[in-house]
């Protein structure tokens, strides 16, 4: 799968007019980390984004997958 949403992002990339996509590859199969690295809070200096998904820090920026919850439900 990673495989994939590399290819995909690459053609994405040079879509948009990138010259050259550089990627680094996993050192060894170990998966991915889909939750709590982009923890949801009131307090910017604790979390990555407030309640709506909305960045602390970039304006206009939206985070929406699971990283913004510390924990599976």
């Amino acid at each position: 799968m990673m495989e994939h949403g590399v290819a995909r992002a690459t053609e994405v990339l040079e879509a948009a007019g990138a010259r050259e996509v550089i990627f680094n590859p996993l050192l060894r199969p170990a998966g991915c980390q889909h939750l709590g690295m982009a923890r949801m809070g009131t307090e910017p200096s604790n979390s990555v984004v407030d309640g709506y998904g909305r960045s602390h820090e970039v304006k206009n920026l939206f985070i929406i997958d699971g990283s913004v919850f510390v924990t599976a439900g």
